[in-house]
């Protein structure tokens, strides 16, 4: 009996089967790709070591940057809705 290579199965709808783990991986990077691209928005923003020390000490304190900084928006535009 000859031996054959396991093949992983993804979970859901489409239970497509993968040859290689590496084959897997390119193709859940792929969707994550498209998803993202579709759905999300990247902004850089650059600060100046000196001149913006305050700012990055902050940013540097807080668990997630992300988070706090969408918080202080957020906040921003419901004070300027209740003036």
């Amino acid at each position: 009996m000859s031996k054959k290579k396991k093949t992983e199965t993804r979970g859901g709808a489409h239970n497509v089967k993968y040859k290689t783990e590496k084959q897997r991986k390119k193709a859940i990077f792929a969707r994550n790709n498209a998803w993202n691209k579709e759905n999300t928005r990247c902004i850089s923003v650059r600060y100046n070591l000196k001149n913006d020390k305050e700012i990055l000490d902050k940013l540097d304190s807080v668990a997630n940057k992300g988070d706090y900084i969408r918080q202080l928006i957020l906040n921003d535009i419901h004070a300027k809705k209740e003036e």
